[in-house]
């Protein structure tokens, strides 16, 4: 594992990748088929994650324009192509890894020899700090919505690697609100436009007026901010800290209640679908939420309510700081020229509704794909840990991958232990 701060040429940078990558493979064995039990699962962080099965990791700060530092992590590929995985709400880069290498998609893709990065959103367990603002002023460090996750984190992200690699774009793979990303920063950044290859959305979360699962969600928030013991906080379920540890020990293994915490957890998603499996729930149950703002919430039962994709209404005073004007109007998604791939369950996603998908259809200018999955009891979890996943939609992903990223070399890998 390599930490990286600051930048070096494309030469010095690919030598000392390729140095790392030789190092590590001589001392480590790959090892698809080893099980990383849940229990163990939650010591790890994403690089240990990674290099429990033999691959290679780096972790990488990022600055972003408003001072945050984000924590990144990356299984490198020297010359590889950049893939960047842009997580959902209040979940980490961890969610990439509920499976084996046999299973999980980025695996798949660096086995293609791409370069494969993996994002934390600013408030996340990985992505604590600022250059002024201390974490335990809450107040201020959660002073945030969605917005700033496109407008500053993600390219600040996009930047980053591109600088790193050396490519001019890069191929982006956003689930659940992961997919804003790029339409928030294309379309209020169009010089973002130029640096995104292929955008491909997993159940998209942008417009959600149709979601089965909207008026459950909008109880929850009410009683959340009006009747609990955190109206006034602008953190939201921050790990390891109230109230997110009092669910976590709830949910814990030895808990009478885990078994419902992780029903719970799977019916949320759409229930009754063959997909899951109580390990991979298990190992999202004890990673989210992992924390973020309450503004992000609020963006997001806004947005429900209103059936539109748009910045947070402040307030008159408040939309003049955050936006320069009074009334934010709704993303411009129509100057996109991002090409974008949609992908999304037609019937059982109790988050992600095909009803939402097909608006959001309508308004990409420059739809690649429109990918409804063939099974009718797919949910939203089901994008992460489904056991079919690469027969009902990773084949499709992987071709378009290969098609808008021009990269044609099959690096040959170490042999799989099984």
């Amino acid at each position: 594992m390599k930490t990286h701060i600051g930048n070096l040429s494309f030469s010095q940078y690919l030598k000392t990748i390729f140095l790392t990558f030789t190092f590590h493979c001589v001392i480590c064995e790959f090892n698809d088929s080893r099980f990383l039990p849940v229990e163990q699962y939650v010591k790890f962080r994403t690089n240990e994650m990674i290099n429990f099965w033999g691959y290679p990791s780096e972790v990488h700060k990022v600055q972003t324009e408003d001072g945050y530092i984000l924590t990144n992590f990356r299984m490198p590929n020297p010359g590889g192509y950049p893939i960047l995985m842009l997580h959902g709400l209040t979940v980490s880069s961890d969610c990439w890894f509920l499976r084996t290498p046999q299973e999980d998609f980025v695996f798949l893709l660096w086995k293609k020899g791409y370069d494969i990065w993996f994002w934390n959103a600013r408030g996340n367990m990985y992505s604590r700090e600022h250059v002024n603002i201390s974490f335990s002023d809450q107040t201020n460090f959660f002073d945030f919505t969605f917005h700033e996750l496109g407008i500053y984190d993600t390219t600040a992200t996009i930047d980053y690697i591109l600088n790193m690699t050396g490519y001019k774009q890069l191929i982006t793979i956003g689930h659940s609100l992961g997919t804003t990303n790029v339409m928030v920063a294309a379309s209020t950044r169009p010089e973002y436009n130029e640096k995104v290859a292929l955008s491909i959305l997993w159940a998209q979360s942008s417009y959600l007026s149709h979601m089965k699962v909207k008026n459950l969600l909008d109880t929850l928030y009410s009683i959340y901010v009006r009747w609990l013991d955190w109206p006034h906080d602008t953190k939201f379920f921050v790990y390891d800290q109230e109230p997110e540890r009092t669910l976590r020990g709830a949910c814990s293994p030895g808990s009478p209640m885990k078994a419902l915490c992780v029903m719970l957890l799977r019916e949320l998603s759409g229930p009754n679908s063959n997909q899951g499996n109580q390990y991979s729930a298990s190992k999202m149950l004890y990673r989210i939420p992992t924390g973020s703002s309450i503004w992000v919430i609020r963006q997001m039962i806004q947005n429900i309510r209103n059936g539109k994709f748009m910045p947070y209404n402040y307030g008159p005073e408040k939309n003049l700081m955050k936006y320069g004007v009074k009334m934010p109007s709704e993303y411009p998604i129509e100057t996109m020229t991002v090409p974008t791939a949609i992908y999304f369950a037609c019937c059982n996603d109790y988050l992600s509704s095909s009803k939402d998908n097909h608006i959001l259809m309508k308004k990409i200018p420059k739809l690649v794909q429109f990918y409804e999955i063939p099974y009718k009891r797919f949910n939203h979890g089901d994008f992460l840990w489904a056991k079919d996943s690469y027969d009902l939609f990773y084949r499709d992903v992987i071709g378009q991958i290969d098609k808008y990223s021009g990269f044609s070399v099959q690096k040959t890998k170490p042999s799989v232990i099984k």
